[in-house]
């Protein structure tokens, strides 16, 4: 199994997990920050998963946890949280493409690698996910928001996170509006040519799911901004939704919120909720190979 080590789902889990257990343990911020010599606001980061944490300080933490609430801190509750707390410290896959890598966008490369499901609509391009290298270098050289210094990581980086793809635990399924197929991106039209017999090859994968959604329809359709559906295995995060925005990206958890793009979704991809709906799979394929 492929295995792309990224520190930032650790690093959330261990927060969360943490503060699961200061508040079963019955207390607030401030004393935990008094035993560890800190400031509360360490805390609040600590359990909101943004920086490496010092495995001294989770050990502390469970032993003052331990000593407010016997039998809370169980040897297979420190077992995971000291795992998880090895996992935060590593350096992240594209550690050395980091100038490629917007904060905002570090977040989706660590939801990638803790999915089981990524759904993924796309109005504009070929998702990133199923591009070739030549196609993401040539979006990449044609976009207004990516200096030329910085090119080669950004590319690079959309190229290694394509290795979820040969993970055994996961699968991808897109919708792609019919007009990408047929956008030319650069001047050679062998890059267009490629990715689409690329893309046709994908879509013969027993864990990819690719949907065309023709040009008339996508026209129809009330959301047409690119978005993300990402689900994980039970107890590992919550589904979200990922979209991205001019100045940055957002973040969706908030179970209702969800649910509007699971009905976006369902319309998208289900001719029988939705009379604008995408064709099914192998129609998918033959208007892929026909583009």
């Amino acid at each position: 199994m492929t295995t792309l080590i990224d520190p930032t789902m650790p690093r959330r889990r261990l927060g969360r997990k943490l503060r699961e257990l200061r508040n079963a343990a019955g207390l607030l911020a401030e004393p935990v920050a008094v035993e560890l010599d800190c400031s509360t606001a360490k805390i609040s980061t600590i359990e909101g998963g943004k920086n490496k944490v010092r495995k001294i300080d989770v050990e502390r933490m469970l032993a003052f946890y331990a000593n407010h609430k016997p039998g809370l801190i169980t040897p297979e509750i420190t077992d995971e949280l000291l795992d998880l707390t090895r996992q935060s410290g590593q350096k992240a896959w594209w550690w050395p493409y980091q100038a490629g890598v917007q904060d905002w966008f570090r977040e989706l490369i660590g939801l990638e690698g803790e999915s089981s499901l990524v759904r993924n609509f796309e109005y504009h391009a070929i998702p990133g996910l199923l591009q070739t290298e030549a196609y993401a270098s040539a979006l990449t050289a044609s976009s207004l928001h990516v200096p030329e210094s910085q090119r080669a990581e950004v590319v690079a980086v959309r190229v290694g996170r394509q290795a979820n793809l040969r993970r055994g635990d996961f699968k991808l399924w897109v919708v792609i509006a019919e007009h990408v197929l047929h956008r030319q991106v650069a001047d050679d039209p062998a890059i267009l040519r490629d990715q689409l017999e690329h893309l046709a090859a994908m879509a013969k994968l027993p864990n990819v799911r690719i949907q065309i959604l023709p040009t008339k329809n996508s026209l129809q359709h009330w959301l047409t901004n690119p978005f993300m559906l990402l689900e994980f295995p039970p107890d590992v995060w919550t589904k979200t939704v990922y979209w991205e925005h001019p100045g940055g990206a957002e973040y969706l958890q908030d179970p209702a919120g969800v649910a509007r793009y699971e009905l976006a979704w369902s319309a998208l991809t289900n001719p029988d909720k939705a009379a604008n709906a995408a064709h099914d799979e192998q129609s998918s394929l033959q208007v892929i190979q026909a583009a």
